[in-house]
């Protein structure tokens, strides 16, 4: 055993390495008692447990912990599923098909605790463990160790000189910045700075003596934690920035992926009260530090990932071999659903390991370049903003890439046909067609706006969709009707698909001088369009929905009554049966109770 700890002593223990390496372990003879039930449970000594976390001994949980599931398949370990996992069947060779579901599942083979949520039985066993003197609830942050430098050739360096007598000592003012050498090729030797002679050999700038400049580099967040406030004051001399951050800063928004916003917003809430805090370094910040606030973002937004299928192949040993798309061969029943994939390389099988995170570990990534080559930036940039809520996960479908770019090519074509009308934008806006179309184009304008205040973007899309059929469906529009429709459609679509919106902008004759699209007023909604002389009503039979019908908007109960029972659904799922009583809703429903 103390010959297998000290191998163990000798493997890495970054993120990435703990998640590829071999799970290797050894029982050590001993056993303890479970704290709750009192079960003996064995103590074995394996290489992906670390001492940073916790005590460094953990409960193993092979059925809900990818890690723990590779170990205890090796070692032909017990394996008990606690979690429900509705509509899924334990495999032995897809863990995550027993994962269970955090938010739907409950406990089972648990005891005391069976039926409790994730949640529930968290609260409830931290209870139980406390009360028992055992343990308590805690939250236990994952970055513990967070090194400003890194030993490689491309931060920003870090301006200190080595020197044998002084110590370490800062560059003087005046030769700053320290500047990277640009002939350094890294060969995967280790960083080049340290022997590229002329950046290495300096004097000390105290005793004169020869001495040796850092070579330790800036790790990148170091830029990504204050750059934006840099863009508030890019030509700021005195300073890494000046009065006009004040005024930009805090920013309005933030939008990140979970990790990103975990992680960086971190970096740049703590950079920016070192700058906060950091008085006396320049003269215009004698006293008020660099900057005013305490916090750089005002909201958070945190967007969904992108999953997309994935493919591999078990090697046998605990590990995976993931594919590429463009690897496989997929092969689909009558339906069109999945059903199993080979290697184009070899011909054998690989599984099919559904939908997943997009991750450049499991070899799923869509690149944006391919969407762009098959169907333009427009579509890929749309695409992504379609594919569901932006705080939701939503599954990458070229299908739906396509009907994407299908919209856009209607939208092109549409005012490609109609661009001459249109230039002449004759007429004005009345008339009942020219009407209808304002309702529909101003209804959904109002719905677009609202979704764009909430970043539901996915709608916003919907909503370009909805008024380019409007538009189409209008039989005989006016000629300002038509033209203030498509205005409209092209700003809201604008920031989706800016490219082809602009050029339509100017094609259709909307840009009156140089400047395009992006100086346009965006859309107000006007409330006369939304007002109509008829309404729409839903009628019901018996409760239940079966039909709609058109009605005057003065129209008195008799009359709505009355239009109601001649509608044709009415009289088919009436078969003639005595009305016993007409309810009516105004402004919603009419129910004919039978």
């Amino acid at each position: 055993l103390a010959v297998f700890i000290e191998d163990c002593k000798k493997g890495g223990v970054a993120e990435a390495e703990m998640a590829t390496m071999e799970k290797k372990g050894m029982p050590t003879g001993l056993s303890v008692s479970h704290p709750i039930t009192g079960e003996s449970v064995a103590v074995w000594v394996g290489n992906y447990v670390l001492m940073s976390y916790g005590d460094g001994a953990v409960m193993g949980v092979p059925a809900h912990d990818e890690r723990d599931f590779v170990f205890a398949k090796k070692y032909q370990l017990p394996i008990r599923q606690v979690i429900s996992a509705p509509e899924k069947i334990y495999s032995n060779v897809l863990w995550e098909e027993w994962y269970g579901d955090k938010q739907s599942g409950v406990c089972i083979h648990s005891g005391k605790y069976d039926g409790l949520t994730y949640v529930q039985a968290v609260d409830a066993i931290a209870a139980d463990l406390q009360a028992k003197a055992l343990g308590e609830k805690k939250i236990q942050y994952r970055l513990r160790d967070w090194g400003i430098s890194r030993q490689r050739y491309w931060g920003t360096p870090i301006p200190l000189i080595h020197c044998a007598d002084c110590g370490v000592v800062p560059v003087p003012e005046k030769d700053l910045p320290v500047v990277l050498p640009e002939d350094c090729i890294p060969d995967g030797s280790g960083n080049p700075l340290n022997k590229h002679a002329g950046f290495l050999n300096v004097t000390c700038p105290h005793c004169g003596k020869a001495a040796r400049r850092e070579t330790d580099t800036m790790d990148t967040f170091v830029d990504s934690a204050w750059y934006y406030m840099r863009y508030c004051s890019p030509d700021a001399n005195d300073g890494m920035v000046d009065a006009r951050n004040d005024y930009w800063m805090p920013m309005d928004q933030y939008i990140g992926g979970i990790e990103h916003a975990v992680l960086h917003l971190l970096y740049a809430r703590f950079w920016t009260k070192v700058m906060r805090d950091l008085k006396g370094e320049f003269p215009n910040d004698r006293e008020r530090g660099l900057v005013k606030f305490d916090e750089p973002f005002t909201n958070l937004f945190t967007q969904g990932m992108l999953s997309a299928e994935c493919y591999y192949r078990d090697d046998g040993a605990g590990k995976k071999r993931w594919y590429y798309p463009d690897e496989v061969e997929v092969k689909h029943d009558e339906k069109g659903r999945p059903v199993g994939a080979i290697a184009k390389q070899d011909g054998a099988a690989v599984m099919l390991g559904g939908m997943e995170k997009m991750s450049k570990s499991k070899n799923n990534v869509v690149e944006p370049k391919d969407i762009i080559e098959r169907f333009g930036a427009d579509t890929a940039r749309a695409y992504v903003m379609f594919a569901g809520p932006p705080d939701q996960s939503a599954a990458w479908s070229d299908s739906g890439a396509e009907g994407v770019y299908r919209f856009l090519r209607r939208l092109w074509t549409y005012c490609a046909t109609n661009k001459e009308a249109m230039r002449a934008g004759h007429g004005n806006t009345s008339g009942s067609q020219s009407a209808a179309l304002r309702f529909a184009v101003h209804s959904v304008l109002k719905q677009a706006q609202f979704d764009y205040d909430h970043l539901k973007y996915n709608t916003v899309v919907s909503a370009c969709m909805k008024m380019l059929n409007a538009i189409e469906d209008a039989s005989q529009p006016t000629g300002n009707a038509l033209n203030e429709s498509v205005s409209i459609l092209l700003r809201v679509l604008y920031p989706l698909a800016p490219h082809i919106a602009h050029q339509l902008w100017r094609d259709l004759g909307f840009a009156t001088d140089a400047a395009g699209i992006i100086d346009a007023p965006w859309p107000l909604v006007d409330m006369l369009a939304l007002e109509q002389d008829e309404i729409e009503l839903v009628v019901q039979v018996n409760g239940k929905l079966r039909g709609h019908i058109r009605v005057p908007k003065t129209a008195a109960k008799e009359q709505i009554e009355q239009l109601a029972l001649n509608d044709e659904g009415v009289k088919r799922h009436t078969e003639g049966k005595p009305v016993k009583k007409l309810i009516v809703v105004p402004g919603k429903l009419v129910n004919v109770v039978v």
